[in-house]
Formats: structure tokens, sequence, C-alpha cells
């Protein structure tokens, strides 16, 4: 082991602390002028934000932002993939951590080449049948693990059974249908889990009520259901690139509550719907401080005793 007060040791020290110091100052630096010196232009600036079309794939609608207050980024598509600077520039120029550190102390940034590629994730399907009551069960035990009743949300998500063409066999999943006839899938395997057959888009009940309650995804507005039923419309988003398409349906409501995820695509599409509705909004994340979501709020409380899911 080497000695930490031998002379090499310390050599070895300061290396270190010169690195963390040069990582902390790279840090500071804007994306927006990072992107920039690489000839990359936002496509829209608002208050707090600006938008781009994702330098890290190909897109037609521009869904890459970038915080101004925060200086860090966000791509709602794909994987919905955020992060610092540091992260970005990794991922542009295929680097590790402490060599992508490096190239950003320097003021000459290398280029980067943009992807080209369209979706590479994209396969082929045949939707054999769609049950509206979940009866599998290995999918009643998946919606139990994730603290929902499965009798308390019948008719709200239903059992989707499907092939793929690459894949001779028969398939089950939790299927969520959006608006578009597309199912967003939710399944303890692997291959199935997160993924959407048909088109994106997001979902949008209507019970009469003059209030909105938007989640992110369908988990946790189902755990949210089998807590205690919302008296409002319900507004699953699905994917959080799918906030600007929402909006129109917005002002039909005299009151939205969000109820998105705390994370950085949580907190950019928050901000981009109190910024752009003209419906009052309240961000109802407060409720779960401490948790990254509904789901994991409310599989806690479950988890403690006495837990009355009547009670506010």
């Amino acid at each position: 082991m080497l000695n930490p007060l031998s002379p090499k040791g310390k050599i070895t020290s300061n290396m270190n602390t010169d690195f963390n110091k040069i990582r902390d100052e790279v840090k500071e630096k804007s994306i927006v002028s990072f992107l920039s010196e690489m000839n990359y232009e936002p496509a829209k600036e608002t208050n707090n934000n600006y938008k781009y079309s994702s330098p890290l794939r190909s897109e037609k609608t521009p869904s890459f932002i970038v915080s101004k207050a925060e200086n860090r980024w966000v791509d709602f598509g794909g994987s919905s993939r955020s992060g610092d600077i540091i992260d970005l520039a990794k991922l542009l120029w295929k680097t590790d951590y402490r060599e992508t550190v490096i190239r950003l102390s320097k003021t000459d940034y290398p280029l980067f080449e943009k992807t080209v590629s369209s979706d590479p994730e994209k396969k082929e399907y045949e939707v054999k049948e769609f049950i509206i009551e979940v009866k599998k069960g290995a999918l009643l035990s998946y919606l139990k693990k994730r603290g929902i009743d499965p009798n308390k949300v019948k008719g709200l998500v239903g059992e989707l059974h499907f092939k793929f063409d690459y894949h001779k066999k028969h398939l089950f999943s939790l299927a969520f249908k959006n608006d578009l006839g597309g199912y967003d899938l939710r399944n303890d395997m692997r291959l199935l889990n997160k993924i959407t057959l048909g088109p994106k888009h997001f979902t949008h009940i209507k019970r009469g009520y003059s209030t909105l309650t938007m989640f992110e995804g369908f988990i946790d507005f189902l755990s949210l259901e089998s807590d205690r039923p919302l008296k409002s419309d319900i507004l699953v988003l699905n994917s959080c690139s799918l906030v600007p398409k929402s909006i129109p349906i917005l002002k039909d409501y005299d009151k939205v509550y969000l109820m998105l995820d705390r994370d950085d695509g949580g907190n950019f599409a928050t901000n981009m719907v109190q910024e752009n509705s003209t419906t009052s909004t309240k961000d109802l994340r407060y409720l779960f401080e401490g948790f990254n979501d509904v789901n994991e709020w409310i599989v806690s409380k479950q988890n403690q005793p006495n837990h009355d899911p009547q009670r506010a």
C-alpha cells in the first residue's frame, strides 16, 4: 500500500486536489455557451429555459432543454437523460470522466459528431388481444408490489397479449392505453418494462370534473388512485416530452394539479406547464418530498404501521 506520507503519496494527493479544483471550475461553465462554441444554437428561448433539437439523437420536434438557473440539461426524448455539462460532454465526445473534464478545462473544444440514427429501438409487433381486466397472476403480483390494489383500478389498466416479429414466444404485460391507441407496458420482465407499443401519446381520462391532475407515468396515477380515489379528471403524460402537446387541454379546466417526478425531467416539465398554461396550476410535489415519485411515496406509506388510505 502506498504510504500517504511519502513524497510519492504527496504528489498523488496534490494531483487529485488539482483535478477536483479543475472539475469544480468546469461544472460552472455555461452549457449554452459550450453548445454555442460548437455552432449549436437553441431553437427557442423562454424566461427560464433554452430549447434545442437534441444533440444526442435525431428528432423533428426540439425536446432538449437547458435550464438557465440550474445550468443543467434534460433530454425529454428517448430515456429522458439529464445532467450537468460534464455528463453532456461525455456523451457527445464519448470520452471517460477524467478526459472529459480535461477537455472542458481548455478553451478550444473539439467538435462532436451529431447522432443521425432515428430510432434503433423500434421493433415490429403484433397485438393478439387487449383485455380490460388484469387476470394473469404475475401481473396482479406486479401491481401489488407497486402498492396498487387491482380491485381499485379495474378498467384503468389492462392486460395486453402480443408478440414481436423477431420473437416467436407469446408475450403479455400490463398495458395502459393512450389517446392514440398505443400502449405503455410495465412488467417484471426487463424486455417488457417501460416500452411503448404503437404511437407514444398522453392519456386523458375525463370524469366530468373542473380540475385536472397531471402525472408523469401511469404507475404513479394508479398507485394514488388505489390509495385514495381522485376527485378530478386525469392526464397521464406517459413521457415528459409530451408536455407541449398537452398544454391546450389545460385551458378547459379551472385548476391543474401537478404531480410529476422530483427529478430534472419532472422539474423542467413542471416549469414548462407553469410557464405556458393560462390555467391556474399548483405543484403538489411537496406532498412526497424525499421521494422521487408518487409511487415511491405510496409504497413507503403502505409499509408504515396503521396506514389508513382514506386519511389525507
